[in-house]
């Protein structure tokens, strides 16, 4: 009786005692994402004079900045106003394009270009390249208050690229599409000092069919340079020059 007492415990023991397997090291998972994807936080100048940030604007306002050009493959700038929710950008071949936002169009969009305004959208949004944007920011809704007479349906504005303080550094880009589209387009900016920095880009495009249109070629060129003179945190000065020449073959001219 006393043996099957001593075997039984020696059975509960070894069922009670757990086996313990060498555990493999684990690997390092690193994750990596965007955050604040809508922008709400980012100064947007268009906006207000205050440079609010989107969250904090009582208005409706979208923000498209280069990476998202660069990202969405937007070539000219009808396209980036093309893909701005609640907005419609287009053009009758061989002319200028025309926004229509929120049931206006015309002198009611006003087109600024670095917080200037150049003229309604069916006078002067030629195709320029976006390559020279720094960020197009966009205020849909009544504007008047901030930039006066035309700007019902909305307000774009055209923020071009900005000489800034972080050291020497070149980017260039080019791409080539159907109809024989090419564009090629490059930028540099040189720090002179801490007090002093130059930017300078150029672009080229040229298309037999930009539009996927018969006889409507395309030739554009754009050259935007700027000095940015900063002796102190509270004052800076800005010289900028702008040249964007374009050439359009029209279809109905072509045919006659």
């Amino acid at each position: 009786m006393q043996t099957s007492v001593l075997a039984i415990a020696a059975a509960l023991a070894a069922i009670a005692t757990p086996a313990f397997a060498e555990e493999k090291p684990r690997d390092e998972i690193v994750v990596v994402g965007q955050t604040d994807q809508l922008k709400l936080d980012a100064g947007n100048a268009t906006g207000s004079r205050l440079d609010l940030t989107a969250r904090e604007t009582p208005a409706t306002v979208e923000t498209i900045t280069q990476a998202d050009i660069q990202f969405r493959g937007l070539r000219t700038a009808r396209e980036a106003f093309a893909g701005i929710p609640g907005a419609i950008s287009g053009n009758v071949p061989g002319n200028p394009a025309a926004v229509m936002m929120r049931g206006f169009s015309g002198s009611a969009v006003s087109i600024l270009q670095d917080g200037v305004r150049v003229s309604t959208s069916t006078v002067v949004q030629r195709d320029t390249n976006t390559w020279h944007f720094n960020r197009i920011e966009v205020i849909k809704g009544p504007a008047s208050v901030l930039y006066g007479e035309g700007a019902l349906g909305g307000v774009i504005n055209k923020v071009t690229r900005k000489p800034v303080f972080d050291g020497d550094h070149m980017d260039a880009l080019i791409s080539v599409g159907s109809f024989d589209t090419v564009t090629a387009a490059g930028g540099v900016n040189y720090q002179v000092s801490d007090k002093l920095a130059l930017r300078a880009d150029v672009s080229n495009m040229r298309s037999d069919s930009l539009y996927d249109v018969d006889d409507n070629a395309t030739r554009s060129t754009g050259v935007t340079a700027s000095a940015l003179f900063q002796p102190s945190q509270d004052l800076s000065i800005l010289v900028a020059v702008d040249h964007f020449n374009d050439r359009y073959d029209s279809t109905y001219t072509k045919s006659l």
